[in-house]
């Protein structure tokens, strides 16, 4: 998507199957993702349920929250911008979003297992 290839985005991210990862972050990710190539390709609609569906994932998230909150005020629908705002301020601390750790990939784990090698390393 940030490369301004939509549809090549979303050829990737439609074969994803959730059977391929128990990883949610992942699955948090794509569904974002999803989202964003839609909106791209002018399917709003689409979009909106690409968000949602990232919610349902990880409720207290920001991204998947601001992305509705723009494509609502895109297209003129006030009303439910301002819900998805008054969601945004509603959700209590700490809140957490997947997306926060996007840039570092698989360095997500590195303390993990790091701190798995130092245990097998004691044995």
């Amino acid at each position: 998507t940030r490369l301004k290839r939509p549809a090549e985005a979303m050829a990737a991210l439609a074969d994803f199957d959730d059977a391929w990862t128990s990883d949610v972050t992942y699955r948090y990710w794509q569904r974002l993702l999803r989202g964003q190539a839609l909106e791209a390709l002018d399917r709003p609609d689409e979009a909106v349920l690409a968000y949602e569906d990232a919610l349902q994932i990880a409720p207290s998230a920001e991204a998947p929250r601001i992305a509705l909150v723009a494509g609502q005020v895109k297209r003129h629908r006030q009303t439910e911008a301002a819900a998805q705002l008054a969601a945004i301020e509603a959700t209590p601390d700490p809140v957490v979003d997947p997306w926060w750790s996007y840039r570092d990939g698989d360095a997500r784990f590195f303390h993990a297992r790091l701190d798995a090698l130092r245990e097998m390393s004691r044995r």
